[in-house]
């Protein structure tokens, strides 16, 4: 869990309404909902009871309310309390979707806790980005290249390059065949996660404008829990974006008994999106998590 989750539900049990939450984080209420599912899929139990009145916590959810609130106070407490301004400089909050990339993670690693400022991660969908950066909540984000966060003014630093696979189980066979056709991908939802018309190295390829064509692609941000389960279930396939590195492909995070299979299309650059006009602190941050990561 992030301390994003943690708010989120925090929130919840604050308004006692799904949608007064949702206006107060800044998110749509489908949002929110999927976020509460996400962290009940985490921790194995229900954490709210929904009424025509509003939403309560049960009783682990009033366990974990609790825990959640005392946790955001401290931290609360580390990022603004007694620090000098140049202290307070150092906090930066990134936005992900899903996870960190395994290539920032090292790149802070290398930058040691010096250099390095208090990340405060946030998790949030696509969509949600523009809108982030606007509220500032949000200082940078850490995503594929995107021709609508480019076209909304922000500033792109490239880190690598990243390859889409073919997430799927073994029984449904697609590690036999030689040449993964848009009619192979016919019986099965697809989790695409975003437009091929948004990614520019994607733009001009045939062969996935045809299949991003298909009525069984799914478009849209799918959090990882369903998306696993519906591929394990053998219901669905997912486009899986790993980093591409000189000697290693990182694999992280696939549960047992999903398979990868690379896709024959070009690598995708990824890299931090933040302001022009961001600090100065900002931009020289996402410099040096370039250097570190050349």
């Amino acid at each position: 869990m992030n301390e994003s989750q943690m708010k989120t539900l925090v929130a919840t049990v604050d308004a006692g309404s799904m949608t007064k939450a949702a206006k107060a984080l800044y998110l749509t209420t489908p949002a929110l909902m999927q976020r509460i599912k996400s962290l009940e899929a985490e921790l194995g139990f229900s954490l709210l009871i929904r009424s025509k009145s509003g939403v309560s916590p049960t009783k682990d959810g009033k366990r974990m309310y609790e825990a959640f609130k005392a946790a955001l106070t401290i931290l609360d407490e580390a990022k603004n309390g007694g620090g000098s301004a140049a202290d307070r400089e150092r906090i930066i909050n990134l936005g992900v979707w899903w996870r960190i990339p395994p290539s920032f993670r090292e790149a802070l690693e290398q930058l040691g806790p010096e250099t390095t400022p208090y990340v405060n991660c946030l998790s949030l969908t696509p969509d949600e980005i523009p809108e982030y950066f606007e509220k500032d909540i949000i200082d940078v984000y850490v995503g594929t290249r995107s021709f609508a966060l480019e076209e909304s003014g922000l500033k792109f630093t490239p880190l690598g390059f990243q390859q889409d696979y073919l997430l799927f189980a073994p029984e449904t066979g697609f590690g036999k065949i030689s040449d993964i056709s848009i009619d192979a991908l016919a019986p099965y939802r697809i989790y695409a996660g975003s437009d091929y018309r948004d990614i520019p190295e994607y733009r001009e390829v045939e062969q996935v404008k045809k299949l991003f064509a298909a009525d069984n692609v799914i478009k849209e941000s799918i959090f990882p829990e369903k998306l696993f389960q519906d591929c394990l279930q053998g219901r669905a396939v997912a486009f899986f974006r790993v980093r591409i590195a000189p000697t290693q492909v990182d694999f992280a995070d696939i549960p047992k008994g999903l398979e990868l299979r690379p896709m024959n299309w070009p690598s995708i650059a990824h890299g931090i999106y933040a302001k022009p006009h961001a600090p100065t602190f900002i931009h020289k941050f996402t410099n040096q998590v370039a250097r570190a990561t050349a």
